[in-house]
């Protein structure tokens, strides 16, 4: 049973435009049902926001006054208000598992968002296209079909999931230059897993009100 957050305020995330660690917590948040903020900052207002962060660090999720740092507690504590956490201790181990691999792709594709040099940037992104995510996704593959093939843990969608589908249409939408956006076409169950995971209806009305938000 989906817990129930004890604040009457709603929740407030801080993170920036893009998609990024925050934006499974997104997602969970939206399938909550419950009202929350989704507050985007630009690069230029982080300097001054970043002394009074814990870590320094954003994603930070502000729930009745407190503030909860770490992108996967974030996730975490919004999967078990939405019902996406499973009871079952393994079945959650195996959710945190597909959490924590798109964390070692996150380390992976970090550095070539940084890199400045174009060039650099192109043989970095070149490699990770031939070397690390056909391995890193063959991976993600073959876990899902250990489960059943539908879902990652307990037969219902959960927190490993949302991660995932989250971190695999940021692959497919073309915004990572050096990045083939049809890198994941010939994974069946993950292709499938996206679509599933996409069509969840309050997934929908999130990306329809952001949609509607960036056209304005």
């Amino acid at each position: 049973m989906a817990s129930t957050t004890t604040s009457s305020s709603p929740m407030i995330l801080t993170y920036f435009e893009f998609a990024g660690p925050a934006e499974p917590v997104r997602w969970a948040l939206a399938m909550t049902g419950q009202p929350w903020e989704d507050k985007r900052i630009s690069f230029a207002e982080f300097p001054a926001l970043k002394p009074g962060l814990p870590n320094g660090q954003v994603p930070i999720l502000e729930v009745g006054g407190k503030v909860l740092p770490q992108s996967g507690a974030q996730l975490r504590y919004v999967g078990k208000l939405a019902g996406l956490y499973p009871e079952d201790a393994l079945e959650a181990a195996f959710a945190d598992a597909a959490v924590d691999a798109v964390g070692d792709s996150h380390m992976k594709l970090v550095p070539t968002i940084q890199e400045k040099d174009k060039a650099k940037q192109a043989e970095m992104r070149e490699k990770l296209a031939t070397d690390f995510l056909p391995t890193w996704l063959g991976n993600l593959e073959k876990a899902l079909a250990a489960a059943g093939g539908s879902y990652f843990a307990g037969g219902k969608l959960s927190i490993g999931d949302i991660a995932v589908v989250a971190r695999l249409v940021w692959l497919k939408d073309g915004s990572l230059d050096g990045i083939p956006a049809t890198i994941v076409d010939e994974y069946p169950l993950l292709s499938a897993l996206v679509e599933r995971v996409k069509a969840e209806p309050k997934i929908v009305a999130y990306h329809e009100k952001r949609s509607e938000i960036s056209t304005k």
